[in-house]
């Protein structure tokens, strides 16, 4: 409560100031971010000390915009923003699975967001094949990773995620295996010329126009005659041998094109 004898006649001027002071006091998240990058930039700042959850991230901040004094409509629009700049945006994904994975694991699959079972379409394109040198792409808490190295490869794997690598490597000890673990994203990462015999992406953020695009997914990054599996919320599951690792295909339904468990 701030009081100002000295007003007077000017009270609407006191006021004027006084609502400024108020409205600044609100803090960031109440104010409207003038253009899209200030909106993802207020959203990041956010993210960044928000606590980790499973749940859509977006959710979350609408209801804080809220709770600071931002309408519905103000918040519906920012988030409106948001998504439509997440496929264009990277600097929120290793952030993102560093918080999903420091949470505790339960058991279950539909309350985890994913399961530590190795993906029935890795299990069936390695089926009848020689063991030899395999890249897990995006590997997360190293399921495939695991499992390969249990059937004899020699396994790589890497991830954005520092904190799913610490999860692969845990995982890696428990099974009494080894892989060699890398830091890298998509882009980063040194996939050098017919290095690997099997490349396994599952659940790998491809392009969204073109899923057959995006790295590790091209035959020169595969020695000529070996496998490739290929899987993302855009492409439909890939399993071939031939000249080169098979290309992904844009799957009809997206996300919906795939049966329960079979990731």
């Amino acid at each position: 409560m701030f009081t100002n004898t000295r007003c007077g006649t000017r009270s609407l001027t006191c006021a004027i100031v006084a609502l400024t002071i108020v409205t600044s006091l609100a803090g960031p998240a109440a104010q409207v971010p003038q253009g899209d990058e200030a909106a993802w930039q207020a959203f990041m700042a956010w993210f960044k000390s928000a606590p980790p959850v499973r749940t859509n991230p977006f959710a979350a901040y609408a209801a804080s915009l809220k709770a600071a004094g931002a309408p519905e409509s103000e918040a519906r629009r920012q988030v409106g923003v948001l998504m439509a700049m997440l496929r264009e945006r990277s600097d929120w994904v290793e952030l993102y699975y560093d918080k999903i994975y420091t949470i505790p694991l339960t058991g279950d699959p539909a309350s985890d967001g994913f399961t530590t079972d190795p993906s029935a379409i890795v299990v069936e394109a390695v089926k009848g094949l020689a063991p030899g040198t395999a890249l897990d792409a995006g590997m997360g808490q190293g399921r495939n990773a695991v499992y390969l190295a249990r059937q004899g490869w020699r396994v790589t794997g890497f991830d954005v995620s520092a904190e799913a690598l610490k999860a692969a490597r845990a995982n890696t000890a428990a099974a009494g295996v080894q892989i060699e673990t890398v830091k890298a994203s998509y882009a980063d990462f040194d996939y050098g010329t017919a290095r690997w015999d099997v490349i396994v992406l599952v659940f790998a953020w491809a392009p969204v126009d073109d899923p057959g695009s995006s790295p590790g997914s091209g035959p020169r990054f595969a020695r000529a005659g070996e496998s490739c599996s290929s899987t993302s919320p855009t492409t439909q599951p890939t399993a071939a041998g031939g000249d080169a690792c098979a290309q992904a295909r844009p799957a009809p339904g997206a996300a919906g094109g795939f049966p329960p468990g079979s990731l």
